[in-house]
Parts: structure tokens; C-alpha cells; sequence
């Protein structure tokens, strides 16, 4: 059976449908290629979200999975050849790795990152790779090999970054699911901004390939052999002990990303910290909800990290309406709270990403000097010389964070008994995910607070640096508690606002709950994805009083 006469076109159906209809062979795999690929080419133009596409290849891993079908017992999170896209930071073997540098323009991927492995024995189809700045540093999509990528809700507008191109792609309707990355934000910012949902897992909970951690560590760890285990015990240890980059799934609904999650999902050796799969398969969770969230459980909701970031006050709103909303009278309380430890959180990210990129230190020298971003500069630059003594205060406010946030949540911790009442603990931290919604596509960062930012009133705080404006999103990295951003409204121009949920630490299935909790009290009130006719303008500003200040580096 072809996939004529189904009602709306494939290509906006959600990824679970698909799936349900490649299950019943009802379409078959390299239907979807063709009409995705149609779609690619009528869209892309607009957006610059998939620079690298190989459908070719792509067509000829369709055609592999028709002929073999499915495997006897379908394990959770079975895509039956459903195409989807990793992000350009994961390696695809045989496929073009650029990363948005100039460096690796000619680069070719040897071997498959563990997500993409995970993937194709889950049945997916990759098509594409998504854009990113350049190494995944920042949180607004551009590079100087690519360009631009522009959201599809308003092409004046950003889709934000790093993880923008997946973003934007779902929410064009390019892709049905998608991956990113997040070290201080990749994953939520970009799906706040786009309209969908994503979701910065557990450390472990998506496996990784840690080759990239700093050189004293991956001396450990044969680049071509999984490591032994002694490796693989100093390999954990300093995955824990440092800020990290995950993996992470993307989608246009939370439905859609449980099914992602489930597909990515479990150990593999390249991971010292890998974790099983769950008992109970995320696609399950989000069938009912209030079976992981108790009756009496407290949801804590802050509007600015107990007021250590100067948030849109418009944004704010948006969030705790949503909120409030989603939960009035379901048996559920929303208090005003906030884990302690939160002050020097800021700092001590600022330091523990610069640590992280202290293994590029290399590029700092000639020819590659020059041809790399002078954000990236600065960032190299700063981890180079940072001292001891900053990196053992940053370490010990970190150290501080997760403590407060694991008595934070009590009883909701992996492992308590999680029955609610009043003595259990919060289930999740509710807050925004930005401090501003989308802003100007060209804009390099933010230099200022948001309520200047939207066209409101001055604020006396100025960011020095491309980063310092994810603190939303960046300071929660440290805790390495599952986070995650769904769509609760719009702003004054019409474009998308997300609010972020996160839980204790292996706890995606409550952050789950909760999202589809929210995603459906809000269902009137958020921009429909895929957007069907690209939008040129928002009423954005002119871009007066927008600075990326890149002068300075």
C-alpha cells in the first residue's frame, strides 16, 4: 500500500503515527525518504538547517530494512525505517564531519558515534546532518562554512543554537525526529526558540563516545578498542566529576521524543557511564502521566533561579501561566522554590566550560588560529589560563549545586519511594528555558539583560561573553539532572516560548510526565509545528541596540 490518500502529508505527521503506519505497512520506508527529501528541497533553501544530506545513501539503508523487516521481537523504540538526522557534532561514518569549521572541511567520519549506532539497530534511516556553530560553541546557529540557519516561525528570527539546525528542521517539517548536543544549553534553547522539545538526558541515559574528552584522560582510551577496565573506571570518574556534553533527542512532541529516547536509549561500551534502559519504556510513561506523578507531589516553580538571572518578565509570565494552568487541580501543588546553591553558579560554569575546552588548546597556533570563530578563541584562550584556585571553587559550587538539588528533590531521587505528601520533596524545578525568546537571526550573542533585549525597559547587567546569556539553561548543566524544554506559549510577536522542566538525576520519566502534562494544557496556546508556509518576519527590531561584540576577543 502507497502512501497516497492518508489525509494530511507525511511529512506533518507526528513521528509516532509514522511509525505506527510503517509498522502496519501501510507506507514503507523509502516513501517517507521521497517525501521528506521533496520536502528538503522545496524548504531548505529558507532555512540552511540540513547543509549535509545523503539520500542516496540513505535510500539504499531503506531499501535494506524492507527487504529484512523488522526483527522478531521489536525491542521499545523501534523505528522501522523511519529518516531522521543527527546533529553535524556526531560522527556518521562515510559521511562528511565538519562540525562548522573551516578545519574540517574535507573531513570524512571513520566510524559511527554510539547514538548512531544505537539508531540504525533501532531501525532508523539517517538522511541528514544538521547545522551547528562552529564545535557546537554557542547558542545561535552559524557558521563559516554553512552560514545561517533562520527559524521557521519567522526567518528574521534565530533558531538558536547550537543545536539550531535539528530545531529548525522539526519544526519545518524536514525531519519526523532528530538529535543535538548540550554542554550549557544546545538542546533547550534551540527547541524553545523553534517550537519543540527537547531534552538534555542523565549523563549516561543517551550513551556518548568520550575519545573526546581532554587528552590526559582519553590517553587512557584506545581510540580504536573499547576501553579496559581501568580505562573505563578513570573514564567515569571523570565524566562525573566534570561538566560534559550529552546527547540528546529532539522532536515536535513529547509523545514523539519518549519514542526517541526509547530508540536511543541503554549501555554500550564506548560509554563507561552508560545506563541500562528502563523498565518501563519512556513511550509508556508519557501514555499516562499520572502514573509517575503522584497525587500530592510538589512541583517547584522559580521564575529566575532564586534571582540570580535577569529573565524577560513577558517570558516569565508566559512560563508560570503555563504552568499554573497545566496543574490547577490535578491533585498536584505548584510552590514557589529553588534548590540552594544556586549562588556562584554562574561563575562556576563559566570556569568548567573553559576547563572543557582546554584539549583544543592546540588550535590556537597558526594556520589554525585564524581560521577559527574569536569566540572560539576567547574560549580556548580562557580555559588555557585558567588557575587552580578558580577550578577548585568552581568545582566545590558544582559539588554544592548537585547537593542541593539532590535534597531538593528527596524522596523523588532514583531509588526513593516517590509516594508525594508533603515531607517527599519537589518532583521537578519548573522555570524558563531563556531568558528572551528568539531574537534576530545575525545577532552573534546577546550583550545585554532580556527585558532589553525584547524592547523593554534598561537593566544595569551587561554579558561580557557569547555565553553568559544561557544562564538559564547553563547553570542546570552542572547539577547533571535530566532537563528539558516543551512549548507553553507565544510572545507579543507571535513566536514560541518554552518552559524547562528538570528532575533529579535518572529521572527522565517524571520530566516526561510533566512535559506532557504541560504540552497538553497548552495545546491552544503554542505555534503548530511542522510550520506549513515559512514566515519571513515576526516584527522583529531592526537589529538596533543587538550586539555580538566579538570586537573585544
Amino acid at each position: 500500500m502507497n502512501a497516497a490518500g492518508m489525509g494530511a502529508p507525511l511529512w506533518q505527521k507526528s513521528a509516532v503515527e509514522v511509525v505506527q503506519m510503517l509498522r502496519e505497512g501501510a507506507v514503507k520506508p523509502t516513501e517517507l525518504l521521497d517525501c521528506i527529501e521533496s520536502r528538503v528541497k522545496e524548504t531548505d533553501a529558507q532555512l540552511n538547517a540540513l547543509p549535509i544530506t545523503f539520500f542516496d545513501r540513505a535510500r539504499r539503508d531503506a531499501e535494506d530494512i524492507e527487504r529484512r523487516g523488522p526483527p522478531p521481537h521489536p525491542p521499545p523504540g523501534y523505528l522501522y525505517g523511519l529518516p531522521v538526522v543527527v546533529k553535524d557534532l556526531t560522527a556518521v561514518a562515510g559521511e562528511p564531519w565538519v562540525a562548522g569549521s573551516l578545519l574540517y572541511v574535507e573531513r570524512v567520519a571513520t566510524f559511527d558515534d554510539p547514538c548512531v549506532q544505537a539508531l540504525r539497530e533501532r531501525g532508523a534511516v539517517i538522511f541528514a546532518k544538521s547545522n551547528t556553530p562552529e564545535f557546537g560553541a554557542g547558542a545561535t546557529t552559524f557558521n563559516d562554512v554553512f552560514g545561517w540557519t533562520k527559524n521557521p516561525h519567522a526567518a528574521s528570527a534565530t533558531p538558536g543554537g547550537s543545536s539550531g539546525g535539528t530545531a529548525a528542521a522539526l519544526a519545518a517539517g524536514l525531519t519526523w525526529l532528530g538529535t543535538g548536543t548540550d554542554l550549557g544549553g544546545s538542546l533547550r534553547i534551540p527547541a524553545s526558540f523553534c517550537g519543540v522539545v527537547g531534552l538534555r538526558p542523565t549523563p549516561g541515559r543517551v550513551p556518548t563516545d568520550y575519545v573526546a574528552l581532554e587528552r590526559p584522560v582519553r590517553a587512557a582510551h584506545d581510540a580504536t578498542h573499547a576501553p579496559d577496565a581501568t580505562a573505563r573506571q578513570r573514564l567515569g570518574e571523570a565524566c562525573v566529576a566534570r561538566l560534559q556534553s550529552v546527547t540528546g533527542p529532539m522532536a515536535r512532541s513529547v509523545d514523539d521524543l519518549a519514542l526517541m529516547l526509547d530508540a536511543l536509549c541503554g549501555p554500550r561500551p564506548e560509554d563507561p557511564i552508560s545506563l541500562p534502559a528502563p523498565s518501563t519504556p519512556y513511550s509508556r510513561v508519557v501514555a499516562d502521566p499520572s502514573a509517575v506523578l503522584p497525587r500530592g507531589a510538589k512541583l517547584a516553580w522559580t521564575p529566575n533561579l532564586a534571582d540570580t538571572c535577569p529573565v524577560d518578565p513577558a517570558t516569565a509570565a508566559v512560563c508560570e501561566a503555563a504552568v499554573r494552568r497545566a496543574f490547577a487541580g490535578g491533585g498536584v501543588a505548584v510552590v514557589d522554590a529553588c534548590p540552594d546553591g544556586l549562588r556562584g553558579a554562574r561563575e562556576a560554569f563559566q570556569v568548567l566550560r573553559a576547563e572543557a575546552f582546554q584539549s583544543l588548546g592546540g588550535l590556537l597556533r597558526e594556520p589554525s588560529r585564524s581560521k577559527i570563530k574569536p569566540e572560539l578563541v576567547w574560549q580556548i584562550e580562557r580555559g588555557m589560563n585558567l588557575t587552580s584556585a578558580e577550578l577548585t571553587t568552581a568545582r566545590a559550587t558544582a559539588q554544592r549545586l548537585r547537593a542541593g538539588f539532590d535534597a531538593f528533590f528527596g524522596s523523588f531521587n532514583e531509588g526513593g519511594d516517590r509516594r508525594g505528601g508533603a515531607d517527599a520533596g519537589h518532583a521537578v524545578l519548573l522555570c524558563p528555558t531563556c531568558i528572551v525568546p528568539a531574537f534576530e537571526v545575525g545577532v552573534r550573542w546577546l550583550d545585554r539583560p532580556a527585558s532589553d533585549a525584547v524592547g523593554g525597559g534598561g537593566g544595569a547587567e551587561r554579558f561580557d561573553n557569547y555565553i553568559e546569556w544561557l544562564m538559564m539553561t547553563s547553570v542546570l548543566s552542572l547539577t547533571n539532572c535530566p532537563a528539558a524544554s516543551v512549548p507553553c506559549g507565544v510572545d507579543a510577536r507571535g513566536l514560541p516560548v518554552g518552559v524547562q522542566v528538570v528532575g533529579p538525576m535518572g529521572r527522565e520519566d517524571l520530566v516526561l510526565a510533566v512535559c506532557k502534562t504541560i504540552e497538553t494544557a497548552c495545546a491552544r496556546d503554542v505555534k503548530p509545528v511542522p510550520v506549513q508556509n515559512l514566515v519571513s518576519s515576526a516584527g522583529l527590531s531592526s537589529g538596533e541596540g543587538w550586539q555580538s561584540s566579538v570586537d573585544m576577543y
